[in-house]
């Protein structure tokens, strides 16, 4: 996640229009990590929210990894984009030691 948006931000992919078409329209967008990346509250927030609506109304189906907490990825990505997450997902708390480390 944070890759694309940082890559698009940065106007290294040219046509930001062509990645977000292709977020809104794969059979399955899967968001790992989502919370990392910065999100500026021009553009960052507002194409994020624009490719989860389109999701959202297409009834398309995501996958969306996160450390953060329920209120940290409101404050993070908007309470509207938090909502539509909210009502499209499935909470699935991770409980254990971090095996990052031992890799």
């Amino acid at each position: 996640t944070s890759h694309l948006i940082q890559a698009l931000q940065n106007e290294q992919i040219s046509d930001d229009q062509i990645v977000r078409r292709q977020c809104q329209n794969v059979r399955l967008l899967i968001l790992d990590d989502l919370g990392v990346e910065k999100l500026t509250e021009s553009w960052g927030k507002g194409k994020l929210y624009e490719i989860i609506e389109s999701r959202y109304s297409a009834d398309l189906p995501m996958i969306i990894t996160t450390n953060s907490t329920k209120e940290e990825l409101s404050e993070h990505v908007g309470g509207r984009t938090a909502d539509r997450i909210r009502s499209m997902c499935k909470s699935v708390g991770l409980s254990g030691e971090s095996r990052r480390e031992t890799l």
